[in-house]
């Protein structure tokens, strides 16, 4: 009896110690579990940017491999846009031409997508112009309504969304530095635009035609407002032109037919010929001292006008400057 007893007392200490070991295997395992699971996770993240950045080299190596590149605001080797809708933009979509400066121009859009973003490397180098297109040679197609643009580029090249008549939102990081002769030219549906603090220079006729735009910025950085740069932008209702504007080019606001106002900084010398012809709804205009000269047709038809201030500085008025103009009741002059 008694050594039954021990049986079973001895039989109760190894089913104990069985339990223990059991509990002590399954907290092991749970804890492997949790501990190779955070591990994991680590890793993958890693190697998830690491593979992405590696990716946006080496799927632009081949050019025509159809490698991406990254499309994530801040993610990649230099290059990123300031909105994190833009999508991943696909090599093999492109044409490329090599500066031989160790950059590359996307010289065209060949894909199908409507919302498309521009490269910022290719060979892993950075793309640093979006090339300039013509009515035969279009850079982008008249069928994309978004677009996207790294800030590595720092050119816009002239006609570069020649007649996009369905753009009608693009997005420009801080880098572009240049907007080149007509690269809006007809954007015909696009509403509006803010142009990045590091634009500097905007080229002629840079958004004739865009008559659904109705609002834009002009950077501090910009002295020169040239030839024709919003002509025909029949819905553009204001714009504030920043006080490093020196010049008032021939036909820039020529036939924006809903401009209702506008500042002319005290700095600028000249206001070119045709500058705001056709303003028909152009109530008033001050011209600061600044001013020297005011071009042929400057306020052209300007049927709204009615109140204009010359300041001392005005040396020399052109022929038919404020001819037409059936309102003006109140002309100032030096």
């Amino acid at each position: 009896m008694n050594f039954c007893r021990k049986c079973r007392e001895r039989g109760s200490l190894n089913l104990e110690m069985a339990l223990m070991i059991g509990l002590l295997i399954i907290a092991a395992v749970v804890s492997l579990f949790f501990l190779g699971g955070r591990i994991s996770n680590s890793f993958l993240a890693a190697g998830g940017s690491v593979k992405g950045m590696n990716f946006a080299v080496n799927g632009s190596a081949g050019g025509s491999g159809g490698g991406e590149t990254s499309g994530a605001t801040g993610f990649g080797p230099g290059g990123h846009y300031t909105s994190n809708s833009a999508p991943t933009p696909v090599d093999s979509d492109w044409e490329f031409s090599d500066n031989g400066d160790g950059t590359y121009t996307a010289s065209k859009y060949n894909g199908t997508s409507a919302i498309v973003s521009a490269p910022f490397t290719y060979n892993g180098k950075p793309v640093t112009k979006l090339y300039g297109g013509t009515e035969s040679a279009p850079v982008i197609p008249e069928t994309v309504t978004t677009f996207y643009i790294p800030d590595t580029i720092t050119t816009i090249g002239s006609g570069a969304f020649y007649f996009c008549s369905s753009l009608t939102s693009v997005n420009i990081s801080n880098g572009v530095t240049e907007i080149g002769s007509g690269a809006f030219y007809d954007c015909t549906s696009l509403p509006s635009l803010v142009l990045p603090n590091s634009v500097t220079k905007i080229g002629n006729g840079a958004f004739i035609g865009c008559k659904s735009l109705t609002s834009i910025n002009i950077p501090d950085g910009v002295t020169i407002i040239e030839d024709g740069v919003f002509y025909h932008c029949t819905n553009l209702t204001s714009l504030v032109l920043p006080n490093g504007v020196t010049t008032i080019g021939e036909s820039a606001f020529s036939n924006c037919s809903s401009l209702t106002s506008i500042n002319i900084p005290n700095g600028v010398t000249t206001i070119g010929s045709s500058a705001f012809q056709l303003c028909s709804s152009l109530t008033s205009v001050t011209i600061p001292e600044s001013v020297t000269t005011i071009g042929s047709s400057a306020f052209y038809f300007c049927k709204s006008l009615t109140s204009v201030n010359i300041s001392n500085g005005v040396t020399e008025i052109g022929s038919s400057a404020f001819q037409l103009c059936s309102s003006l009741t109140s002309v100032t002059i030096p």
